[in-house]
C-alpha cells in the first residue's frame, strides 16, 4: 500500500534587483579606505600598462559563497602569485577594505577564512576579535562546503600569519615554506584528515560587497548550515507514521514552466553532493516533460534511496489536448499510474496501462482510451 501527496507549482514571474554596496569600513576613518586595481606587470609594458589578473575561485565555489553569505558580490584585492607572498604586504593592502575573505589553494581542498569586520592597518592593535568563520571546498565537490563559526584575534610575526580561536584552536600559514597547518578539532570540523599539514599554492584576498550591516545577521548564516544539516537529516529518517504505507510519493503538479522538473534536479542535486540533471528541463510554449516519471533518489552518504520518491508530471495547459490531462490526475493520486505513461496527443489516446490495484501481485490491469 502507498500513498501519493499532490505538491502544486505556482507560476509566478520574479525580477530582483541585486544592489552591491561596499561594505562599511569598520574600524576606520573614511580617509583611510582605499580603492585598489588589480593588475599583473608585464616586462614588456610600460609603468602605465596593466593586465587583467583572473582569479583562482571558480564560479561554483563563488556561487556557493554568495548562497551562504546572501547576494554578495567579491571583489579581488590580493593574489599572492602576483603581489607576492607576504602577509605584511597582504595586510597593508588589505586593512581598512571591510569584510574580507581569505581563499587558500591546497592541492585537494580549497580552505577559507571569513572576517567581518576590516583587517586593522599594521601600526594598530591586531588583537582586536573579530566576527569570522571558516569554510573548505572538497576538490570535485563544490556543492558539499563545510564552515565553522567562531571569533577569532590575527597574529603577525614575521613570516607568520596566526588566526587565533582560542588558546588551543587557531590556523596557521607560513609564508617563507607556504604552510598551512590546520588543529585536528578544527580539521574534523570542516571535513579534513586531522592534524592537517599542507603546502598551500597560492592565496588570494577578497572583499566581500552587499554584506548586510544589520545585528545577528552573521548568526543567522551560522544558523543556516546546522539547519539545513537537521532538516536533511529529516528526510533521511522520515517513515510513515505506523507503517501504514509502504512508499510515498510526493507528485508535482502546475503549468508548464513553473519548474516541476527543475525542483526534482534541485533536491536530488542536494542529496548527491553535486549538481545533476536526470529530468530534462527547458523553457517552452509546450510542456518539455513528455512522460509521467516516477523517480527514485539516492543519498550520497550511504547510497540508500530516500523513503520517499518525487512524480514528476507534464505541465497543465488551458489547451484541449496539451499537457497533462486533467482526468488522469485522480489516477495519478490513486497510484494506478506507471512509470513512463505518455498520452498520444495527436490522437488524444492513453499509450500505457493504468493498474488499478497494487498488492503483494497485480491483480487487475486496465487499458484506457479517450
Amino acid at each position: 500500500m502507498f500513498v501519493t501527496l499532490s505538491f502544486t507549482f505556482l507560476s509566478l514571474k520574479q525580477a530582483a534587483l541585486i544592489s552591491a554596496e561596499p561594505s562599511p569600513n569598520r574600524g576606520c576613518s573614511i580617509n583611510q579606505s582605499r580603492e585598489y586595481s588589480i593588475y599583473a606587470p608585464s616586462n614588456s609594458e610600460n609603468r602605465y600598462g596593466t593586465m587583467e589578473v583572473t582569479p583562482r575561485l571558480t564560479w561554483n565555489e563563488e556561487k556557493s559563497l554568495q548562497k551562504l553569505l546572501g547576494n554578495v558580490s567579491l571583489r579581488l584585492l590580493y593574489k599572492s602569485s602576483i603581489h607576492g607572498n607576504s602577509f605584511g604586504t597582504m595586510l597593508n593592502k588589505c586593512s581598512c577594505q571591510g569584510s574580507t575573505i581569505l581563499m587558500v589553494y591546497l592541492p585537494n581542498n580549497v580552505f577559507g577564512i571569513f572576517v567581518l569586520e576590516s583587517y586593522p592597518e599594521m601600526s594598530e592593535h591586531l588583537k582586536k576579535p573579530t566576527t569570522s568563520f571558516l569554510l573548505s571546498f572538497q576538490k570535485n565537490k563544490i556543492m558539499e562546503m563545510t564552515a565553522a563559526f567562531f571569533n577569532s584575534t590575527v597574529d603577525l610575526i614575521d613570516n607568520i600569519l596566526r588566526f587565533n580561536f582560542s588558546q588551543v584552536q587557531y590556523v596557521l600559514l607560513r609564508s617563507n615554506t607556504q604552510n598551512i597547518f590546520i588543529p585536528r578539532l578544527l580539521g574534523e570540523k570542516l571535513g579534513l584528515t586531522y592534524d592537517f599539514k599542507s603546502q598551500y599554492t597560492e592565496y588570494e584576498v577578497f572583499r566581500v560587497e552587499g554584506m548586510k550591516d544589520e545585528p545577528g545577521y552573521i548568526n543567522r548564516i551560522a544558523g543556516a548550515t546546522p539547519h539545513r544539516d537537521s532538516l536533511l537529516a529529516e528526510l533521511r529518517a522520515y517513515r510513515p507514521y505506523a507503517d501504514l504505507v509502504s512508499e510515498i510519493r510526493i507528485l508535482l503538479l502546475g503549468p508548464v514552466g513553473s519548474g516541476k522538473s527543475s525542483f526534482f534536479n534541485s533536491v536530488k542535486s542536494i542529496f548527491r553532493g553535486h549538481l545533476t540533471r536526470q529530468a530534462i528541463v527547458g523553457s517552452d510554449i509546450s510542456s518539455i516533460t513528455e512522460k509521467y516519471r516516477i523517480y527514485s533518489v539516492k543519498d550520497e552518504k550511504d547510497g540508500k534511496s530516500l523513503p520517499f520518491m518525487l512524480c514528476d508530471s507534464m505541465g497543465l495547459n488551458e489547451k484541449d489536448g496539451v499537457g497533462l490531462c486533467v482526468d488522469d490526475i485522480p489516477h495519478i493520486l490513486k497510484g494506478c499510474m506507471p512509470d513512463r505513461y505518455q498520452r498520444n496527443v495527436k490522437n488524444h489516446e492513453h499509450t500505457g496501462t493504468f493498474i488499478s490495484h497494487r498488492r503483494e501481485s497485480i491483480t487487475s490491469v486496465q487499458h484506457l482510451n479517450t
